[in-house]
């Protein structure tokens, strides 16, 4: 399994990266987590989306998304078709969500280029023999998965935008690589508690990767106005302090193999 990160922040695109956007490659099947703001661009750099036999969208929030509609141009009018519909695996909705971002009416057609299906909790879907992805629902506006990515002997858990949830304990159970989001940092003694239902901090990332007895974990989804003095040291430290195995911060075009 190469885990290849397309783009990694937050809520938006950050001067430095594109949002959220996870390319995945296996034996028998190469795939794509999410396609946020201003990934399809930094995509291309890695591969081809002719190449791709699925992309599989965790929710419906712009940023994880919202560049399938670029998606769209370059599969119909590029140089480089495909020779049948790209499957697109999402929540309920999702094709009349892309149509109306693409010319403002969800009646839109776009099966000349994608095949939208939808995506049924804890039922897994199958690409070729040896690659498996399970959708795992997680705490989180709207319909929100998480995804356990099965390549061979090799799991990858990806958290999606979720809070801490007990769903993402088993999402992540003995996971080889557990992707997992960071939005939060946690608050002094004289901040306000952080929202419930929404995102993790790394803090709480971290407690549900050693809890799940993940082999790694990658921090994901840090959002820019986090930062402190240029990087993203708190988060890293929160996680190194509540999770024994090795840690990393996703930065764009960092290359995992498991």
């Amino acid at each position: 399994m190469k885990l290849t990160v397309v783009g990694c922040a937050g809520s938006y695109p950050s001067p430095t990266s594109a949002a959220s956007c996870y390319l995945l490659a296996g034996d028998d099947a190469v795939i794509v987590l999410d396609m946020g703001n201003g990934s399809l661009g930094a995509l291309l750099a890695h591969t081809h989306p002719t190449a791709l036999d699925a992309v599989f969208i965790s929710h419906m929030h712009a940023d994880h998304c919202v560049d399938l509609t670029a998606l769209y141009v370059l599969l119909k009018h590029g140089p480089h078709r495909r020779s049948t519909p790209l499957p697109v695996f999402g929540p309920a909705g999702l094709h009349q969500r892309i149509a109306a971002a693409y010319n403002g009416d969800a009646r839109t057609d776009l099966s000349d280029v994608f095949e939208f299906k939808v995506l049924a909790a804890q039922r897994a879907v199958a690409l070729g023999a040896n690659t498996h992805v399970t959708p795992v629902v997680v705490d989180h506006p709207g319909e929100s998965y998480g995804f356990r990515v099965e390549m061979g002997n090799k799991v990858l858990a990806y958290s999606g935008d979720s809070a801490e949830c007990e769903a993402l304990v088993a999402l992540a159970r003995d996971a080889d690589i557990a992707l997992f989001e960071a939005s939060f940092v946690e608050p002094a003694d004289n901040q306000p508690p952080l929202p419930t239902g929404l995102h993790m901090s790394a803090g709480m990332a971290a407690h549900i990767a050693q809890r799940a007895h993940a082999k790694s974990l990658l921090l994901t989804h840090t959002v820019q106005w986090n930062e402190f003095e240029g990087g993203h040291d708190r988060e890293l430290a929160e996680a190194v302090a509540r999770f024994a195995g090795p840690v990393a911060l996703a930065v764009p075009g960092m290359v995992v193999t498991a």
